[in-house]
């Protein structure tokens, strides 16, 4: 119960449904306002825990970052300079705790699987 505040954030674990796309560590958070005495409603949104304990939205703008744009933001990345890579030297290269997508190689694979099913990355043999 919340009683004689102007303005209140909740901070909560986030329900599955609302990280679809979204790597499977527990660094996300869900915001919601509770109360706002001077301004519009919001609608929640969902952050990040950066190194430190930082928090930053999952959003750029109003649209969602999800794991899936990670990996085709680097697969476009990595073609603009002239490297390809197999989808399992991909996931060895950028996945892992430590790797720049910082998620879980199966992760980073299943990423690949659903652009590759969605026709957004196009799998060349050889």
């Amino acid at each position: 119960m919340t009683d004689g505040v102007r303005w209140q954030l909740n901070l909560t674990t986030p329900q599955q449904k609302s990280l679809v796309g979204l790597d499977a560590t527990k660094r996300y958070l869900r915001a919601e306002l509770a109360k706002s005495n001077y301004g519009p409603p919001v609608d929640p949104e969902i952050l990040t825990r950066k190194q430190g304990g930082y928090l930053t939205s999952a959003r750029t703008g109003s649209v969602s970052v999800t794991l899936d744009d990670r990996v085709l933001q680097l697969i476009r990345t990595e073609q603009a300079a002239s490297r390809s890579y197999s989808a399992s030297m991909f996931e060895k290269t950028f996945g892992g705790e430590d790797g720049q997508l910082a998620v879980g190689f199966n992760s980073v694979a299943k990423a690949i699987k659903r652009l590759i099913d969605a026709g957004r990355v196009r799998k060349e043999k050889g």
